[in-house]
């Protein structure tokens, strides 16, 4: 028992020593006009930078998310261009012209969404000022890629 303890004040002089000389540096996140670089409670520790990230979420120097905002949008682009090509893909088994047409709206749908347009805006100039392929491009150059 007294090798615990005294493993146990060692390591609290140790992590005392690491916070004072913490709090002395001038780095870390800037609240107003006071520097805050850690946030120590027994056994735990947090290391602050003037982003960072807590619980999953970015909080930046000036309080605000945008951060983490801009990197769920970003997530939500990626999974809805998997979604899409699933959407593309899917037309190799068993379609009919019906549903090649409600394929390539849901397409064209989902590339308004991925480059922020407005939801009427023409298909194919979108894809012309990416570009881009548009979705009759692509099953073409897929059909020709069989061959």
């Amino acid at each position: 028992m007294r090798c615990k303890a005294r493993r146990n004040n060692l390591i609290n002089l140790y992590i005392n020593d690491l916070i004072v000389e913490l709090s002395s540096k001038k780095i870390g996140c800037r609240i107003d006009d006071c520097n805050i670089n850690n946030i120590s409670y027994a056994d735990d520790m947090l290391l602050l930078g003037p982003t960072f990230k807590y619980l999953g979420h970015y909080v930046t120097d000036d309080l605000r998310d945008h951060v983490d905002i801009e990197r769920e949008r970003e997530r939500e682009r990626r999974a809805l261009a998997v979604r899409c090509n699933m959407l593309t893909r899917s037309l190799w088994a068993g379609y009919t012209l019906r549903t090649i047409s409600a394929q390539r709206v849901q397409y064209n749908n989902g590339f308004r969404i991925l480059m922020g347009l407005p939801r009427f805006c023409s298909a194919s100039g979108m894809f012309a000022q990416a570009h881009v392929d548009g979705f009759q491009a692509i099953i073409k150059q897929n059909s020709a890629s069989l061959l």
